[in-house]
């Protein structure tokens, strides 16, 4: 494994900037709903990864037909695989609608399929920074 992938596996403080293309094939063991029937070595690192950190695979969450799991194919053999992933933190589980690969937008030139995933937030402040809460002068009253 390259020495920049390396560096990327052993912290998690890149999965915010730059996670890298890792060519990660997760399989039925380590992800619920994925394209391949096996995992590869780099999708062994990645299932690590997940474990370590609390995260998740968004676009493997949901149960998609093989045609919106694969995200790469081959130009040379025309062979098609699922390589990326949105990586979330498992808290936010919850928060995700959808995520699937799209192959509208052919004409950039990739070999790549576009991945996005559909959330909902509901951001509130934590209960211990908002403070004793006193509806008597919420209302004007003292």
């Amino acid at each position: 494994m390259p020495r920049q992938q390396q560096v990327a596996w052993d912290s998690c403080s890149q999965l915010s900037d730059n996670p890298g293309d890792f060519n990660a094939r997760l399989g039925p063991e380590d992800a619920p709903f994925t394209y391949h029937t096996n995992t590869n070595r780099n999708g062994e690192h990645l299932a690590a990864l997940l474990t370590e950190h609390e995260l998740l695979a968004a676009n493997t969450l949901f149960r998609k037909r093989m045609g919106k799991r694969w995200t790469f194919q081959d130009r040379a053999t025309s062979m098609r695989r699922q390589l990326d992933y949105i990586l979330v933190r498992r808290k936010w589980r919850k928060s995700i609608l959808n995520a699937e690969s799209y192959s509208t937008f052919d004409s950039v030139g990739s070999d790549h399929r576009v991945v996005a995933a559909r959330l909902r937030l509901s951001l509130r402040v934590p209960k211990s920074a908002r403070g004793p809460a006193r509806l008597g002068s919420l209302r004007g009253k003292p």
